[in-house]
């Protein structure tokens, strides 16, 4: 597990790390613009696994990784944790954004509105990350535009929300956060079947 999240983290920096740092930009955008930049933290949020993804394909890691001592679980379940890191950052970085746009909901709020972008995100690769698997390497143009359809749906719904639901929902956050995490846990085993499955 150590040097799958070795190679995520630090041999692929190259490429992820930028990404890190733009989505946590996008995270701030909605701070002032709350409508047109709704989209944009979910579209980065869905970009780093899809582009970790497609880099592997490109290097033949799949094939590679088949002959190491690695279990299906160990390999899907390195991604996750990946994953996992990403969404918790995205939502300290929206959390961040709240804090420093007015109204400044204060600490509370702010935290609340973290915790909601996490369990959105969370929820998203839920979905997503099987369908990576379920797609496999020679698909990742059907697989990216699953993935971003059902970023816009979710980021259609949050708009439709008014700023009170909103903050409504983010009212509780460890409830909301907690079966995001639980529904991004119930999928591991989901996308580790589809990668087995597959024989790459």
């Amino acid at each position: 597990m150590r040097a799958l999240l070795y190679k995520d983290l630090v041999v692929h920096r190259g490429k992820t790390l930028p990404l890190w740092g733009a989505a946590g930009l996008a995270c701030l955008l909605p701070a002032w613009l709350p409508m047109e930049g709704m989209l944009l933290p979910l579209v980065f949020g869905l970009t780093l696994p899809l582009l970790l993804f497609q880099q592997e394909a490109k290097e033949g890691w799949y094939q590679l990784v088949s002959q190491l001592p690695f279990a299906p679980r160990t390999v899907v379940g390195a991604r996750y944790l990946v994953t996992a890191l990403l969404c918790l950052w995205m939502g300290g970085c929206y959390g961040l954004g709240q804090a420093v746009s007015p109204p400044h909901p204060g600490l509370e709020g702010c935290l609340a509105a973290g915790a909601l972008a996490a369990a959105i995100l969370l929820t998203l690769h839920a979905v997503a990350l099987p369908l990576l698997y379920a797609f496999g390497p020679g698909e990742t143009l059907s697989a990216l535009l699953a993935t971003m359809g059902l970023a816009a749906v979710v980021s259609w719904l949050a708009i439709s929300l008014d700023e009170a639901a909103f903050f409504g929902l983010a009212g509780h956050p460890l409830p909301l956060l907690g079966a995001g995490a639980a529904l991004f846990l119930v999928s591991l085993p989901v996308a580790v079947g589809r990668y087995a499955r597959r024989g790459w």
